[in-house]
């Protein structure tokens, strides 16, 4: 019966979780000075711009996807897409890539007519060794986490200029319209 007792009493106590830490060397767009990476990868910065041909304050979906990927619970950081303007003025979207696929997008209000222009520009990222989730480091493994035993470097990249046409008319995007049944 103690022994039953004491069982219980086990099983009933409160479990801390342990919160891991990150840790101090994160993944970085430079490699650290005296750091010979592992690997080194060669990348291809490819960019869709979609549709090319919009009317003043339509919106065109842009999406950025590096290749190869960075690999389970790894992302890209400071994707850079350099967007000028038909007056020439320019405007810079930066951010982070999704996790595993390395891809990311997003949406842009086309406010002038004339040619647009859009260039996507992959910066490189190096990652160290060590137990990945979410895209950072840890001092210990994360659940569904993943232990990377090698570093690895991914070297710059740029697409080529996608041009948009934006017109001062309205532009229908959609698929014509097909009529109602009659029957």
């Amino acid at each position: 019966m103690t022994l039953t007792l004491a069982s219980l009493m086990f099983v009933a106590a409160p479990i801390q979780p342990v919160e891991a830490q990150l840790a101090a060397r994160q993944p970085s767009i430079t490699i650290p000075s005296g750091v010979t990476p592992d690997i080194v990868v060669e990348t291809i910065a490819l960019m869709s711009v979609r549709p090319t041909v919009v009317g003043v304050n339509q919106i065109v979906l842009v999406n950025l996807f590096p290749l190869p990927a960075p690999h389970a619970n790894r992302k890209f950081k400071d994707l850079k897409v350099t967007i000028t303007k038909p007056d020439g003025s320019q405007e810079v979207v930066m951010m982070d890539s999704y996790v595993a696929d390395g891809t990311a997008w997003f949406e842009w209000i086309m406010d002038k007519a004339g040619t647009w222009k859009f260039k996507f520009d992959f910066p490189g990222i190096y990652y160290p060794a060590g137990n990945y989730s979410l895209g950072d480091i840890y001092t210990t493994s994360q659940p569904g986490g993943t232990a990377f035993t090698q570093s690895a470097y991914y070297k710059p990249s740029s697409s080529k200029v996608m041009n948009v046409t934006v017109l001062e008319d309205y532009v229908a995007l959609s698929w014509p319209e097909m009529p109602l049944p009659t029957d």
